[in-house]
This record gives structure tokens, sequence and C-alpha cells, in this order.
């Protein structure tokens, strides 16, 4: 017997109870103040309600599979109930028909189910924040949820918020996460943000963690400043940036390799933070686009969610499709996002209800992963990206270095920090984990951030030491063209647990002096390469993470 439970309507639920042997489903709305509805809710069998005056022949024998359940649901039902409920449990017609007619009072009490009409939420003050109107109907927001997943994981997340814990939802993505397309002002991320707060009140924090023009193989990376440790559900959006197969190569699932590797290895290591968050995939959808760039834009199949949906139905994750559930109403698509995304969150809570956490959702949560589903993709359990904070604590050696910033923000405050020397001798040495899990024999490649601008930069040799080796590089900070950027520099380095990055600052200059500026360090997690490639994406969360009092985790709304 599987329960889906809804939120909606003003209502604590809508518990679809469905039979897969009879192929019988039956709605029961459970009106808030009715715990003895709840309990019935929680012990009904496979019921056909057609009409108050249709009640079919059912035996008790209907109801065997349900009677582990009946002492929990009697705790949710005063003493005096409990044996008016027994004895309907002996009846099953007779509790057939109480439960339906409980579930008439309980709409006739409430009122006709408004959600769908667009009405506002009653605000709790004259807080803005405290106000919401749905843009979605409730059959919207359901038909969002292609897959339901496994629900323990967001059980036991929303049981921490009953239970008084504050909740912290972290969003990653590329530039739909950002916010980019967002019309009326707000990303998802903020409408979700005041949808919750209406609901939930404030005990909550909502992380934007995204970065635009990023593929998941750069979060998988660098996940590490962007996700907080505290994240209880993180939403995972990359259905437009990861790239799509291409068109010469026939689609069969999985033939992902290299494509799809980052991704699930991304999924894992959330999958494995402390607090075992929820992980929900979200499916965004491109309606517009250059047709150019590819003719499929705007056509039902454009995205690559079918890919992505292997990968929730082999971990049991939740999944929410943008266009599955309005592919032909999406005008304010962010609003749209934010509902649809915050939908099973509600509906768990409405479950929690009706069905207490029990010890199977722990066994659940505490399960270890499978094996990864693409061969030979075992995510990594060091970090492999180390910017601000987390560059700042591999350093072993810094003589000659300073940590510091080299410009100012709009505001005035000091930016874009890193190791700088400008000491010709100065030694920089960085720790680093360059072990593959899946390739014992291969090279790993590195990518060291280093700053290029036109004036006063030198130049740095880089060896390895320790436990790896490495061909000596040396790297020119010094560019004619008129510009200040960071720039990642690559090169193969042998595996070892225990590899030390030497930098030293050089005598040979180009420009006349020897400043020599160090951002970052990232890792491949894959053979042979490829790197991450995104500089921009590095100068933009170098900005944010390495700044004084960060905590290391890039947030998107600090940047902006």
């Amino acid at each position: 017997m599987r329960r889906i439970i809804n939120s909606g309507c003003r209502l604590t639920g809508l518990i679809l109870i469905m039979s897969t042997t009879m192929g019988i489903i039956i709605c029961l709305l459970l009106a808030q103040t009715s715990p003895a509805t709840q309990a019935l809710a929680a012990l009904v069998g496979p019921l056909v309600l057609a009409t108050t005056n249709s009640i079919p022949d059912v035996t008790s024998s209907s109801f065997e599979s349900d009677r582990g359940l009946e002492s929990e649901a009697l705790n949710l039902v005063d003493t005096s109930k409990q044996a008016e409920l027994l004895a309907l449990l002996e009846n099953p017609q007779r509790m057939a028909k109480a439960t339906y007619q409980e579930a008439a009072r309980a709409v006739e009490q409430a009122g006709e189910c408004t959600a769908h009409e667009n009405t506002a939420v009653p605000p709790k003050s004259d807080d803005p924040w405290n106000s919401y109107t749905y843009l979605t109907n409730a059959s919207t927001r359901q038909e969002a949820q292609v897959n339901v997943g496994n629900p323990s994981r967001l059980r036991l997340a929303m049981e921490r918020h009953l239970r008084g814990e504050n909740l912290t939802l972290t969003f990653l993505g590329g530039s739909i996460t950002a916010g980019e397309g967002a019309m009326d002002g707000h990303s998802y991320v903020g409408w979700a943000a005041q949808l919750l707060h209406h609901l939930l009140g404030p005990r909550f924090k909502l992380h934007n963690g995204a970065v635009p023009g990023t593929l998941s193989h750069y979060m998988s990376a660098c996940h590490n400043v962007h996700v907080p440790a505290s994240s209880d559900i993180v939403f995972v959006e990359y259905s437009i940036n990861d790239p799509k197969q291409p068109n010469n190569v026939p689609e069969v699932i999985p033939a992902m390799d290299p494509l799809r590797r980052p991704y699930e290895r991304l999924l894992r290591k959330l999958l494995k933070y402390p607090r075992r968050p929820a992980v929900i995939l979200i499916h965004s959808y491109m309606w517009f686009g250059e047709k150019s760039v590819d003719q499929n834009i705007g056509t039902y199949y454009s995205n690559i969610e079918r890919d992505f949906h292997e990968f929730g139905n082999f971990y049991g994750l939740p999944e929410v499709s943008i266009k599955a559930a309005c592919y032909e109403l999406m005008r304010q698509g962010h609003k749209v996002m934010a509902e649809l995304a915050m939908q099973p969150l509600l509906d768990t809570l409405a479950d929690l209800q009706a069905r207490p956490v029990n010890e199977e959702d722990h066994i659940q949560v505490k399960r270890s992963l499978p094996s990864p589903m693409l061969k030979n993709n075992m995510e990594s359990t060091s970090d492999k990206c180390l910017i601000g904070v987390q560059l700042v604590k591999s350093i072993s050696s810094k003589q000659g270095w300073e940590w510091k910033a080299d410009t100012k923000d709009h505001a005035g405050e000091p930016t874009k920090f890193g190791f700088i020397s400008d000491v010709p001798g100065s030694v920089l040495k960085i720790e680093i984990n360059t072990t593959l899990p899946s390739a014992e024999n291969s090279l790993t490649l590195v990518e060291l951030a280093h700053l290029r601008s036109y004036e006063s930069m030198g130049q740095a040799e880089v060896q390895c030491e320790g436990g790896c080796t490495c061909s000596r590089q040396v790297i020119n900070g010094h560019h004619t063209d008129r510009t200040s950027q960071l720039f990642l520099e690559s090169f193969f380095v042998s595996q070892s647990d225990s590899c030390t990055l030497s930098i030293t600052v050089l005598q040979e200059t180009s420009s006349g002096k020897h400043k020599f500026k160090i951002s970052g360090v990232m890792v491949s997690e894959e053979a042979n390469g490829p790197g991450i490639q995104n500089n921009q994406a590095v100068d933009m969360v170098d900005s944010v993470v390495a700044g004084e009092g960060s905590e290391g985790v890039f947030e998107f709304n600090k940047w902006r």
C-alpha cells in the first residue's frame, strides 16, 4: 500500500491510497481539526467511494496489511474516540461510509478548495513576507513531481523543522538558479523564500550557491565552497547548462560517458553531507533561444532531464520538472519554479501529520550509497577546489607571501583576496590530494588560478614535491592586454595523497616588476583531465569566499 500525501486547499492534506492489486484510488480530504479522520485515513484500505449512497462490499481481510498502523493511528485520537475507531475497524463497510461522510463534512466546513483560483494566502501580519499569492494550482504543482523518490531524507529534514530546528535549503545550478530571466525581479530562490516564510515562519535559511555559466562538472569539483555543511535539503538544477548528447551519437541511456560522470559524482557527494540532506533534482526548461545554436529549443524534448531522470531513479531522488507541469503555461517562470520546487516540502509536512517519522526512515537515510551507476565513477573524498578559506587551510609554508586583497568593491570593502608576493625568491607551498578514485595509474590535471594583468606582474615557477611529481612550470602573470583577470594554468601531476605544489617568484620579469598572485587550486577528478576550464566562475567565487569573515561558502546573493 503506497501513500502519497499532498498538502493543499487549507487542509492538512489529500491522502491518495493506492492499491496496485485492485487498481483502486481513494481521495480523502483531512480537515485540520479532525484527528479522527486522520487516524481513519491511516487505517483505511482499498475502498471505492463513488457516492455517499454507493458503498461497495468489502471484507475485513482487505485491511490486514494495515493492521500494523493501528496503534500508531490511535495515538492521534482522543481516548474517548478509540473504542469507536476499533469498532469501525471491525466493520469495514461502516468505516468506509463514516470516513466518506467525515471527509464530506470537512470539505463543507472548510469551503470549496480555492488554491487553484490564485487567491492570496492571508498574511499573518503586516509584514509583506508573511503574504503570498499562488500563481499555480494544486494540480499543476503535483504534475511537476515526476519522481517522488525515497521520502525518508525529506521526512527527517521536515521533522527537524517541526521539532523547532532551523532548516538550511541550498540551491545549486547555473544562471537560472542565479536569477537569469527573472523579469519580475525575484529569482525562484527568492520566491521560495517568501513562500516558505509565510507557511513555515522564519526558521529556515535559503542559500543560493549557483554560479552563472557553469556546469555540474564545476560544481562536482567545487561543491565544498558552495554548499554549507549544515544543509538539510539541496536542490540541483543543471538540465539546461549541462551538455547534450552530440547529434551524431545515438541516445542510448545511459550512453553518458563522459558527459554525465561529473553530475553523478556531485549527487553522491551531496548525499554524504553531514546531515544526510534530501537532494531534489529540478529540471528547468528553455522556451526561447538562438535557433542557430540549437534548432530544438522550444520543443518539449529539448532539455536533458531524461538523462538526469536515470540518476533520480537510481538514487531514489525526488524530481521536479518544469515542463511536465506547465509547458504551455510558462510566463512568470521563476515564481512558478518556486512553487513547484517547494511543493515536495509541503507534501512532506502533511505526510508527517498522518505518518510520523519511524525507524524505517532512519534506516533508509543511514543506508550506504550503491556503487555508481556509471562504470568507474566513484566520487573523491578529498576537497578538489581550494578557493578562499579552503586555500588558506591548504598552505604549509608562505615565506614572503601574504594573504590580502588587491582591490575594493563598490562599497569600499576589500575584495579579490589571494596570496600575493612581489619579492623574488619568495616560496609558497600548497598541500593537495591528487589521487583519483577509479584510475590508479593515470595522471591528474591540476589548475592553478593566478592573476594576469598589464602592469607590475612578474613570473613564478611551479614544482612538485612530497609524494608527487610534475614537469617544471613557468607562469607569466604579465600580458599586454589592458585587462586584469584570473587565468587557469593547467599541468599534469602524478597521483599522491600528499602532494606539495611549490611556487617561487622568479627574478625574470617582462614588466619590470615582480608581483604574483595565487587565488586558487583546482584538482580534476577524471583521469588525464579535463579541468574546470572556467576562470570567470573561479573569479566570481573568489570575490565572495575569500573576504574577511567569510565562512568559505559562496552565496550568489552576496556576489550580486
